[in-house]
């Protein structure tokens, strides 16, 4: 729940960014203002009433666009015999530089544009923009939140992962301790294999 002494200083604030506000929702058209100082009950209707609108305007299907109607062709005219024209000594023997008929005129390639700078390089040009009052004294208490979650995550999540290295170095260390125990243990074997050879021998 949210103190009481919160709810003055939002609602001041929702009253001075309400133009800005109202401008920005009335670029979409879908802005719609609803009288609240009327009884709840009325309100209440209104309210449904215009999503229920919102609504039906979403289910309803998209009409297609307009088929444009077919228009005949153009009939071409007859190619006229191009007119002679008397050639200056200049250019005779110069070919005239038209490309032949059916082959399209080549368009000269754009050359291709550098890659866009992406965060954190040098070329990256970052916003600085001034933040209006209210809205910093909104947001330095939300970002010393995020700020003292995340340090105490970070310490919990290192406190755990020494803890652990702490057991598997305690762990491996008993298995050596135990591996070394095992090595060491009594054996009776090697009586039985000094008494076969004796016995071999005196054969």
């Amino acid at each position: 729940t949210m103190p009481i002494n919160n709810y003055k200083p939002r609602l001041v604030t929702y009253q001075e960014e309400w133009p800005r506000m109202e401008k920005w929702f009335g670029m979409f058209n879908n802005l719609v203002t609803v009288d609240a100082q009327q009884p709840l009950s009325n309100v209440e209707e209104k309210v449904e009433d215009h999503l229920n609108e919102s609504l039906e305007k979403k289910k309803k299907p998209p009409t297609p666009p307009p088929t444009p109607l077919e228009t005949p062709a153009p009939t071409e005219a007859p190619a006229e015999a191009p007119a002679k024209t008397e050639e200056s000594p200049d250019e005779e023997g110069v070919p005239a530089a038209t490309p032949p008929e059916g082959v399209p005129e080549t368009i000269p390639e754009e050359p291709p544009k550098p890659p866009s700078p992406k965060p954190g390089s040098d070329e990256w040009v970052y916003v600085d923009q001034p933040i209006p009052h209210d809205a910093a004294n909104i947001l330095f208490p939300q970002w010393e939140l995020v700020e003292d979650s995340y340090l105490k995550l970070c310490k919990h999540t290192f406190k755990k992962i020494r803890e652990e290295r702490e057991t598997i170095i305690r762990y491996f260390y008993s298995t050596k301790k135990n591996f070394l125990v095992f090595l060491q243990r009594p054996d009776n074997k090697q009586t039985f294999v000094t008494s076969w050879v004796k016995n071999y021998n005196g054969v």
